[in-house]
């Protein structure tokens, strides 16, 4: 199944995750999908949603309002790049977080079977001031 065909796996990664849809989320993930990030691996699909959902849980409770955006990018027939906007507000003050996620596909299930996460130079740095600053 090429690319081609349908909408790219990324791409639907990435307008759920926009959503906060976890359950469209996880249908574009294989089962043993892995996610690296920061040093840490998660394995298995399930445990991979779960740590979005919570993400996304927290930052509705902690803040006045967090809109999602994103972007794709093909990096080579089996490879995608998503690139993350996060607009966070709250008392005030807004921050735009930017983000990536490169993705893997298995191109005979169409699946996402592992992600690595991307961070940007400064952005983990300036989103850390704002979540301290807001008591996050």
């Amino acid at each position: 199944m090429s690319f081609e065909s349908r909408t790219s796996p990324a791409t639907v990664l990435a307008e759920a995750l926009d959503a906060e849809d976890y359950d469209s989320a996880r249908a574009i993930l294989a089962d043993d999908c892995r996610y690296e990030i920061r040093g840490e691996v998660i394995e298995g699909a399930d445990a991979i949603i779960a740590t979005y959902r919570d993400n996304g849980g927290k930052g509705r409770k902690s803040f006045d309002r967090v809109v999602y955006e994103s972007s794709v990018s093909a990096l080579s027939e089996t490879r995608e790049r998503i690139d993350y906007t996060d607009r966070i507000t709250n008392e005030g003050e807004q921050l735009v977080h930017r983000c990536a996620q490169e993705v893997e596909v298995d191109p005979d299930t169409g699946l996402i079977g592992q992600i690595v996460h991307v961070d940007l130079p400064g952005e983990k740095e300036a989103l850390d001031a704002f979540k301290k600053r807001h008591g996050w």
